[in-house]
């Protein structure tokens, strides 16, 4: 019952006495859980390395250049094939990973990016990651899960761990990456966290996170590992944030650490928002028949006004055809394709559906 009677006051009071408090499961996001998070590049002056307990933290000054909509949902609310290697009985939750959009090797680009977690009584881990690379959906899941916290969380906790991800042997794409890493992490500090958002009895989690890289490319035969340099991962953490309060990430540049981002909870901002279109976009996308010889039928739901693209692409990621690309009505909509028309050979085609900033792909078998 005493860990009831933080989880409203940690979150709804401000100019609370510092004291020391622990971190549970139940003090974690859920499935279904919504929040917004404002996030810039710097700490702005602060020096976020100072710990120790019974301290106060103060980022009241911080201000945000962005603001992102963080969506906890079930994984079988993820499009195929996350939702079956990532599905309830081994994965809690994921979400979407705004950091990692973009290019990431020489003509692929990242166009979505997922994190998949599992939550226990006893811990929390990341289990899985699901990036869609020029198109083409590649779920990796981590045959070593990377233990992010360990409840019950406690001032002086400190835990250490292996994990290990690789892209799938079936992805159609011409490399394998993957990654080796070791996570050391001490709950350094206590006391009150004071942001923009409010103040906030909390604990300080700092991790340290080496990893190296493997790559090899098919179409040049040739292979390397790179070792990435020290990660650091600041965390705030407080009764009920769900999230941390306060993130800084940084990275070690030739033994002083470089700031790479710092994100905290927040209420609404005047600055530019990111991801908040996915609560109303799009759902119930399907492609049939599947396989088709002359045509199919896209269907899928609009729950409000918005902008849909709809292209396909080959195995190789190159867009064949952009199908559809307007602004549509709220409702359900079904678009007939033509395979012939378009010149699809016989083969595999990822038709993608894009609709503010959520995106969604299915597979495409075209036969004679």
């Amino acid at each position: 019952m005493l860990r009831l009677k933080f989880l409203v006051p940690g979150l709804l009071c401000s100019g609370l006495c510092a004291a020391q408090i622990t971190i549970t499961a139940a003090d974690i996001a859920n499935a279904g859980d919504t929040l917004r998070v404002s996030t810039l590049s710097t700490t702005q002056g602060i020096n976020h390395t100072l710990t120790g307990p019974g301290y106060t933290w103060d980022f009241s000054s911080l201000q945000p250049d962005m603001q992102r909509f963080e969506k906890f949902d079930a994984p079988s609310a993820f499009p195929s094939p996350y939702n079956l290697l990532f599905n309830p009985a081994n994965t809690s939750y994921g979400k979407v990973n705004y950091q990692n959009i973009g290019s990431v090797f020489p003509g692929f680009s990242i166009d979505a990016d997922y994190d998949f977690f599992k939550e226990t009584a006893v811990m929390l881990r990341q289990n899985g990651i699901g990036y869609v690379l020029n198109g083409i959906p590649v779920p990796m899941n981590y045959s070593m899960p990377d233990t992010i916290y360990e409840f019950p969380v406690e001032f002086g906790d400190t835990t250490s761990g292996d994990y290990k991800f690789s892209t799938p042997s079936f992805a159609a794409i011409p490399f394998y990456y993957g990654e080796v890493g070791h996570r050391e992490s001490v709950v350094d500090g206590w006391g009150d966290l004071i942001t923009p958002f409010g103040t906030f009895p909390s604990l300080r989690v700092r991790a340290v996170i080496t990893a190296t890289d493997s790559l090899y490319i098919d179409t040049l035969g040739f292979g390397v590992s790179i070792p990435r340099p020290p990660r650091f991962e600041y965390k705030w953490l407080a009764a009920g944030s769900k999230v941390p309060l306060l993130q800084v990430d940084a990275t070690d540049a030739g033994g002083s650490e470089i700031v790479t981002g710092v994100f905290y909870r927040d209420s609404v901002r005047n600055v530019p928002q990111v991801g908040i279109q996915e609560i109303y976009t799009m759902s119930g996308f399907s492609v049939s028949p599947n396989p088709c010889s002359e045509t199919a039928v896209i269907n899928y739901s609009l729950n409000g006004y918005a902008k849909v693209k709809i292209s396909i692409s080959n195995t190789l990621g190159q867009v064949v055809s952009v199908i559809s690309d307007e602004k549509l009505q709220a409702g359900k909509q079904a678009l007939t394709i033509d395979v012939k028309s378009l010149g699809l050979e016989s083969g595999i085609y990822f038709v993608t559906l894009e609709s503010g900033n959520k995106r969604d792909v299915k597979r495409l078998v075209v036969g004679k």
